[in-house]
C-alpha cells in the first residue's frame, strides 16, 4: 500500500513537472503534500530532465521528465514490524514535457 502511495505521489509530481511554468520546488512541494495527507514524511524527491539533474523550468517540449520518490522503510511509522529492515521504498514516473 505504501509503495502505491509513493508511486502516485511521483506521478502527481511528474504531471505537474511536464507543464510549462513549473519548477523542481513546486514538484517537491506537490509530492510532499500528497504524502503528508497519508501520514508519510521524510521522502526524498529526485527530478531529472533528459536523465540529468536539472530544473524542469529549463525543459522544452519533448524533453523527458523523471520524478523518483524514495523513503526509508524505517520512516513509515504506521507500517508494523521491522521485516524490511533498512530497505527503501521507491516510486518513479517518467513523462514527456508538453
Amino acid at each position: 500500500m505504501v509503495s502505491e502511495l509513493i508511486i502516485n505521489s511521483a506521478r502527481s509530481g511528474c504531471r505537474l513537472g511536464v507543464l510549462p511554468g513549473n519548477s523542481n520546488s513546486k514538484i517537491t512541494s506537490a509530492v510532499n503534500t500528497s504524502l503528508s495527507g497519508q501520514g508519510i514524511s521524510g521522502a526524498t524527491t529526485t527530478i531529472t530532465v533528459n536523465g540529468a539533474s536539472s530544473d524542469v523550468s529549463t525543459a522544452v517540449q519533448g524533453d523527458t521528465i523523471n520524478v523518483t520518490v524514495s523513503i526509508p522503510y524505517s520512516k513509515i511509522s504506521w507500517v508494523p514490524g521491522q521485516f524490511l529492515g533498512n530497505k527503501t521504498i521507491t516510486g518513479t514516473q517518467t513523462m514527456a514535457h508538453e
